[in-house]
């Protein structure tokens, strides 16, 4: 299926992705170049589905744009410093580790919780860079960080590893 493609430039470096599904109040955006096999979504629900400004119309193409230059910059962002990304990653599976001993579920479940928001806007510096991990993005980073940590496969570049990744099924387990 050809889906409409959408680009912009940084640093001399095009970026490209593609509009995976656009409906009034639902829009996905993968990226294609540099990077690739990463996704972002948005939705209008609720009371704001009233709104004249709904996904099929030039607020679509922004909000597209927006997503495509939003995932650029986590996946760079994780590029370069992907080993300190790892540390981190490592840091968090010990303090997850010990919440086993925590008596109540319901606790246990706040704190983790806690913990993953603690990666992750560690991960990104978000005081700084502005730059949050959704909840809808966080299983992609999981397993970003998990095949990294495993593997030294970078999930989110078609490598000569990826492609060994794919094909022989590699696999990975999220926390």
């Amino acid at each position: 299926m050809d889906y409409p493609k959408i680009a912009f430039e940084v640093d001399g470096i095009t970026v490209e992705g593609m509009i995976i599904k656009r409906e009034k109040f639902h829009i996905e955006v993968e990226i294609t170049s540099p990077f690739n096999n990463y996704r972002n979504y948005w939705l209008i629900s609720g009371m704001c589905r009233g709104t004249k400004d709904h996904f099929l119309t030039e607020f679509g193409e922004k909000v597209a744009l927006d997503t495509l230059k939003n995932i650029y910059k986590k996946l760079d962002m994780i590029d370069k410093n992907i080993e300190r990304e790892i540390l981190l990653y490592q840091e968090y599976l010990a303090e997850i580790s010990q919440t086993s001993y925590i008596p109540k579920y319901e606790v246990s479940d706040r704190v983790r919780s806690k913990l993953e928001d603690w990666l992750f806007h560690n991960i990104f510096v978000s005081s700084v860079t502005n730059l949050i991990a959704s909840h809808n993005e966080r299983p992609q980073l999981f397993k970003i960080l998990e095949a990294y940590s495993i593997n030294k496969v970078k999930l989110y570049k078609q490598t000569d590893d990826f492609e060994k990744y794919t094909k022989n099924g590699w696999r990975i387990i999220l926390p």
